[in-house]
């Protein structure tokens, strides 16, 4: 399943976009330009003969993608998950992939938040360094990768070629060893999607979505009104708004209102909104559904989406649609109707 990077870049002066995301605690982020795509973890395939920081290889239509291990260089190496992701970034070299628990969202960060002197106060892995420097992000300290130097001091010292381990299973050294049967066969089954080449897709039959979840319940949104994911942060309250209006948030400059949707969905609340928040663009400007979890990009295929049963949960006059998303039922709803049908409008003159 794999996610593509959706997000509008808007460059202040000197500034650069960087894709931000959380590893074992730890927060990392990789210049945006080169993130290529973003993927639930796949099986991954052993190395023989690896570095103890590649945590193994997958298939992406046709091209064979290292896979870094962070944990390796954090000193505390975890059992990979289902939900985890990686993130696939193009070097000068070559494709390479990282394992991550959370992707956040694409951020600018200025010169003056940045400090690239890190790498020469630190030992590296044996001297190859996996930073290009830090950077101040809100309160926190994100390691900015630096996957292209990593690469060509590797190469240009070592000249090591990859190859494929005969026995998966006995070298895995523990990568997949948390997993169930079931998770396992899940994880295979990625694997075997991403491998398949992009000519033997049936494109004109794949409906682009990003699923989401709220509650318990697991969504999807035709991508055409999706701008990006990001994390609720600084919200300005909206006085005389009805209870859905969380309020408003600044993006990157943009005016951006949050709203709440499972009182129109039928979703029952269980507590707050959720963190994070869809941003949906519209002829009416943009707003931003707060959701628990934003899980992926990726193409539902038409012919699999079948009525909504009669026993669904969702309000019936925003679904679409139902499917089955790797064992999970997702419904598809109509995010075009439900933000401009007039319920979620804010009166500004109020």
């Amino acid at each position: 399943m794999v996610t593509a990077i959706h997000t509008v870049i808007m460059v202040g002066m000197n500034a650069l976009p960087y894709l931000l995301f959380r590893h074992l605690g730890a927060l990392f982020c990789v210049r945006a330009i080169m993130v290529k795509e973003v993927t639930l973890l796949p099986y991954l395939a052993p190395v023989v003969d690896a570095a103890p920081y590649l945590a193994g290889m997958f298939n992406l239509r046709g091209a064979l993608i290292p896979v870094i291990d962070l944990g390796f260089f954090l000193g505390q190496r975890a059992p990979a998950r289902t939900v985890d992701s990686v993130v696939i970034c193009e070097t000068s070299r070559r494709l390479i992939g990282v394992i991550v628990n959370e992707v956040l969202d694409v951020q600018e960060i200025a010169p003056a938040q940045r400090d690239e002197s890190l790498p020469s106060l630190i030992q590296g892995w044996h001297g190859y360094h996996l930073l290009e420097g830090a950077a101040a992000v809100g309160d926190e300290i994100a390691s900015i990768l630096n996957l292209d130097a990593f690469l060509a001091r590797i190469e240009a010292d070592h000249d090591e070629t990859l190859e494929t381990a005969p026995r998966e299973e006995a070298a895995q050294d523990g990568l997949f060893t948390a997993c169930s049967p079931a998770e396992l066969a899940l994880l295979h089954r990625r694997a075997a999607a991403l491998s398949e080449p992009l000519e033997t897709t049936d494109r004109e039959g794949a409906l682009p979505v990003a699923v989401i979840r709220i509650e318990n319940e697991y969504l999807a949104f035709e991508l055409d009104l999706i701008r990006e994911f990001t994390d609720i942060h600084r919200v300005t309250p909206i006085p005389c708004c009805p209870e859905h209006i969380i309020g408003a948030m600044n993006l990157r400059g943009s005016v951006v209102t949050l709203v709440d949707i499972r009182g129109h969905l039928t979703i029952p609340a269980a507590g707050k909104p959720g963190s994070k928040a869809v941003i949906a663009a519209t002829e009416e400007g943009l707003a931003g559904i707060a959701v628990n979890d934003a899980l992926t990009v990726t193409n539902l295929k038409k012919n699999e989406i079948n009525a909504a049963p009669s026993a669904v949960s969702i309000a019936r006059d925003y679904v679409a649609g139902s499917a089955t998303l790797e064992g999970l039922p997702v419904t598809l709803v109509d995010l075009k109707k439900l933000l401009l049908g007039g319920e979620l409008t804010v009166n500004q003159e109020v």
